[in-house]
């Protein structure tokens, strides 16, 4: 066994696996975006041997299969595989799943558990996933494991995208992703503050997550070795009424673990959103930040990610502060700052 989660084991294969294996691969469905389509029992027992086998003795991993606790069956593969992209050898993330265990999340949750493989236990510093661009259960699953775009390439003369998680530095073994469903209990119970209680946090994090999967937001997650050390979003309806107006995605709701910070995580956090939206096309990014004391190593952060202020002054509750208007000095009281992408 290489890895275990909650509903699967990723082993190696073995030549005993070959007619579950030719099963998978020539399911239509399963093979619609590949390269080779679906292939024949011995095509099939061709690539087990040279792309799949014959790929752990010469670098030590590969593609797993993924066995389904619930009843020990092989359901399909995850894992990774030596690629050469425009001449550079890459470490692609490869995921493939028979069609009746799609919509389940299972191949989110294999993907996350090679990515930690692959970053604490191998020291990869980044993987890249190659994805048809219409292959849209794909993608999604590529972005739920906290990969982003980064760009448009052809592989074998098909125009692919290119997707890609990096890590790097002290934060090496820290991936982000973006929040699944099955998180919101023990992101809750993380990060209940003193201000606050479980059941009202529970309660925001199921909104939140109700907003992502409207697309107002995506929400990602810190994780190191299945435990939370952060959260933000990329809110791409934001409340401040300037950048709504002038269609300006905001960082919203950065936070960092105290036990986790000075790390760099809460820039990489940062970094990782700005690129989620640089890729979607937007031109510009928002934040808000605080005023008082407290919020002082983040106006600092921003300021040395080039934020600089919207020239709006300051809002409370979202409202425009004018001349004479008095307000609390609280969390509420915001100044707006912009950055070209």
């Amino acid at each position: 066994m290489i890895l275990e989660t909650e509903r699967l084991i990723l082993r190696e294969f073995s030549m005993d696996d070959l007619h579950a294996f030719a099963s998978l691969m020539a399911d239509p469905e399963v093979m619609r975006f590949s390269l080779s389509g679906p292939m024949s029992k011995e095509k099939a027992k061709e690539y087990l041997q040279t792309r799949i086998l014959d790929h752990y003795a010469k670098y030590g991993y590969g593609l797993y299969a993924v066995i389904l606790k619930e009843d020990n069956q092989l359901i399909g593969q995850i894992g990774l595989i030596s690629q050469n992209i425009d001449g550079v050898s890459k470490t692609e993330l490869g995921y493939r799943l028979h069609t009746r265990y799609w919509g389940q999340g299972l191949a989110t949750e294999g993907c996350l558990a090679v990515c930690q493989y692959a970053f604490e236990k191998l020291g990869k510093v980044d993987l890249i996933s190659i994805i048809d661009p219409q292959n849209t259960r794909s993608l999604e699953v590529a972005k739920r494991a906290g990969m982003i775009m980064l760009k448009e390439a052809s592989f074998y003369n098909i125009p692919v995208h290119i997707y890609t998680i990096k890590a790097s530095g002290k934060t090496q073994n820290v991936i982000i992703r973006q929040l699944l469903e099955a998180d919101i209990d023990k992101l809750a119970r993380t990060f209940t503050f003193p201000w606050s209680d479980f059941d009202s946090t529970a309660k925001h994090w199921q909104q939140s997550f109700k907003e992502q999967q409207e697309g107002i937001r995506t929400i990602c997650v810190l994780e190191r070795q299945r435990q939370f050390l952060g959260y933000g979003s990329l809110l791409r309806e934001s409340h401040y009424p300037f950048f709504k107006e002038k269609g300006i995605p905001e960082v919203n709701a950065i936070w960092v673990d105290e036990h986790s910070r000075r790390q760099g995580l809460a820039k990489r956090l940062i970094e990782h959103i700005e690129n989620m939206a640089r890729s979607e096309g937007y031109k510009t990014m928002g934040i808000g930040v605080g005023l008082y004391k407290d919020y002082g190593a983040a106006q600092r952060l921003y300021y040395k990610m080039d934020y600089q202020p919207d020239g709006n002054g300051i809002t409370y509750k979202g409202d425009r502060v004018v001349p004479g208007s008095q307000h609390p000095v609280d969390d509420d009281l915001l100044i707006w700052l912009t950055k070209s992408l």
